[in-house]
């Protein structure tokens, strides 16, 4: 299907150890219309590494994404998912993601997930705490003290008080916060985030001042990252390796 998509590790290690592979992919299969797509090994995706997925348009790196969350259904046309995929929780709790063609939509609580700046669903109509707040399931306080704590953490000294006010550096950042705020006040930090393209339209500075926040969360939180992206120099510091035409 097209060219191929490569996924890679940021080289630089979490400080806690790990305790092994949070994510693990035996097989996965993703049927696009009349496109396959299928891992050529498994992989295991280790805590506190963010990990590069690259790769150009049609490689399959947007249905790589519909797999992990579980979208396939809502997409036109359909992506059809298959595999053994599973997904460690922050006890070290191992659950099926991905079983054969079933998947389990309670184990998609332990992933984040950014999307594409223009699909950031922000809602004009709330101010940026209310937005924020929206699916945090938080009260207005608890809310605020999280929220602001992850906003000094990804450079937003204070927040808007309307996402419209936010440059598109501020609304990315506004949205990393959203996704990773805790569900609840018991809820561990999730397992695995996801960013789609979450440099997309930003300059240089702001693109690497965001690089830089999602590799030190992984590390801090023992999470795994991955950033599906056409620019990978800004996650690794070099260039690509050479996509392998032929696969």
């Amino acid at each position: 299907m097209g060219d191929t998509a490569t996924i890679e590790p940021q080289t630089a290690q979490a400080e806690k150890l790990s305790v092994g592979p949070v994510l693990q992919a035996n097989e996965l299969e993703v049927r696009l219309g009349a496109d396959t797509l299928r891992l050529q090994a498994p992989i295991e995706l280790q805590a506190g590494k963010l990990y590069v997925l690259w790769g150009p348009s049609g490689s399959g790196k947007s249905s790589f994404v519909r797999a992990l969350l579980g979208l396939g259904e809502l997409a036109s046309p359909r992506v059809r998912v298959s595999g053994e995929v599973k997904l460690k929780d922050a006890l070290g709790i191992e659950h099926d993601l991905w079983s054969g063609e079933a998947y389990s939509p309670s184990v998609r609580s332990q992933i984040a997930y950014l999307p594409q700046s223009e699909k950031l669903g922000f809602i004009d109509g709330l101010s940026t705490a209310e937005n924020v707040r929206l699916f945090s399931g938080l009260d207005r306080s608890s809310a605020k003290t999280h929220a602001d704590r992850l906003a000094a953490r990804f450079h937003l000294m204070s927040l808007p008080a309307k996402v419209s006010h936010a440059s598109g550096g501020e609304r990315m950042r506004l949205s990393a916060v959203r996704a990773l705020l805790k569900r609840g006040e018991n809820e561990p930090a999730p397992s695995l985030v996801i960013a789609d393209e979450p440099t997309a339209g930003l300059d240089a500075v702001a693109a690497h001042s965001l690089a830089r926040e999602l590799i030190d969360y992984a590390r801090r939180k023992d999470s795994v990252v991955v950033v599906i992206t056409h620019d990978p120099q800004v996650f690794t510091g070099q260039e690509p390796p050479e996509v392998d035409r032929a696969s």
